[in-house]
This record gives structure tokens, C-alpha cells and sequence, in this order.
């Protein structure tokens, strides 16, 4: 992080997530202690778990918007498909590291099919790991054909993906690198390893912080 002053929630974003926690409330948009309107009206959003949030997402939401000339909000997603709902206490947690400039949308969109649904056309800024996830028929019950359903609707969204490269096993996956179905490919939009390269995952830093404690 910069050396900017982090967010500290205020009383309303606290009552307001709990409305979304509970189920009340589909998305959440905030800036500093100001809640905004819709999540309709952002245009490219860098989704994570912000497990921790580090600078790989930071330098993402940067080169996002200077590739696509518009401001990026971050997502958190209180439901994930593999992992437990965030509680109350993990959602401000998460939201507490970031700048007090950021734009951040918590939400309840567990797969990119949901989030479609709240954002209009948006542009997502994701690494490839993320994209190989979206194209994995095993989040669709290993049927393809749910895959391939999924990704028609959010290609008829006109959703896109500006994707960046992450190190995989061994390997520093491009998008060039993956073998992805031709819909989905045809919405995607590669950001090649001269221009951003970030070897270290929140996992791994969850790993390095835990063997330090």
C-alpha cells in the first residue's frame, strides 16, 4: 500500500454492510466514508479476497485504468464458491486496508455470472488464474454445457476481461499461455509480461505473515 491514510468505516458503511451480510442489500459501493450510488455505474472492477490486499492488486487497478483510460473499483464479494461467507468482522477487516481514494463494491456475486448482473458492460481486470477458474467446468457441476450457458450470458452483458498475467505452478501464465474456450477468448484482453509482472499471491503472503507471527 501507499503511504496514503487507510479507510476506517464509519457507522453507516458498518450498518449498511450488515444489511447486505444479512441479506437486505445485493451490492454495496463505497469511497472513503461516502456510500454511492449503484455498483451500475462502475465500469472496470478488479475483483478479489483481498487476503491480504498487496501490491499486485494496487499496480492491477493502475495499469487498468491507464490501459482503458477509466478509474477501476475493487470488489470484494462476500460469498465465494469455494470457501465460507465472510462474517461480519472479515468484510471490515478487508475493507479497513485500503486508501481512503479507492472505490470498493461489496457484494454477494460469487461467480462472474452474478456480477454481470450488477455491473452494466463492465470491464474486469483479473489474472489468469481467475480466468482459467471461469473456464473450469468443474464450477459449473463438470458440465460443459453449464460452462459454456455461463459464459454466453456474460458475453450478452457485454462483459469483458483485461487479464494479466500470473506465475502459475512453475510457469508465469499469459494469456497466450491458456487454452480457454473461443467465447470466452473473444471477450478477453491480454496484458503482456513486459507491462506487469507480480510473482507474489496474498496465499503466499498469508504463508509468510503466519511463519512470522
Amino acid at each position: 500500500m501507499s503511504g496514503k491514510q487507510q479507510r476506517e468505516l464509519c457507522p453507516e458503511q458498518l450498518a449498511a454492510i450488515e444489511r447486505l451480510y444479512r441479506g437486505e442489500l445485493g451490492a454495496l459501493t463505497c469511497r472513503g466514508d461516502t456510500i454511492l450510488d449503484s455498483p451500475a455505474s462502475v465500469q472496470v472492477v478488479l475483483p478479489g479476497a483481498f487476503n491480504p490486499l498487496h501490491a499486485g492488486h494496487t499496480r492491477m487497478a493502475r495499469l487498468a485504468a491507464r490501459v482503458l483510460d477509466v478509474p477501476v473499483a475493487f470488489e470484494l464479494s462476500i460469498e465465494n464458491v469455494e470457501k465460507p461467507t465472510l462474517d461480519l468482522g472479515a468484510i471490515a477487516k478487508r475493507l479497513e486496508q485500503f486508501d481512503e481514494e479507492a472505490t470498493i463494491c461489496v457484494t454477494r456475486a460469487a461467480t462472474f455470472a452474478h456480477k454481470v448482473q450488477l455491473f452494466s458492460r463492465p470491464t474486469f481486470a483479473v489474472g489468469t488464474d481467475t480466468i482459467m477458474r471461469i473456464a473450469d467446468p468443474r464450477y459449473y457441476d463438470n458440465d460443459t454445457s453449464h460452462r459454456d450457458s455461463a459464459l454466453e450470458s456474460i458475453a450478452a452483458a457485454g462483459a469483458s476481461f483485461l487479464v494479466f498475467g500470473r506465475s502459475i505452478g512453475n510457469h508465469f501464465r499469459t494469456l497466450a499461455h491458456l487454452d480457454l474456450p473461443a467465447s470466452l477468448r473473444a471477450i478477453c484482453r491480454e496484458v503482456s509480461e513486459a507491462d506487469f509482472r507480480h510473482d507474489i499471491s496474498s496465499t503466499e503472503l498469508r504463508g509468510s505473515n503466519a511463519a512470522n507471527e
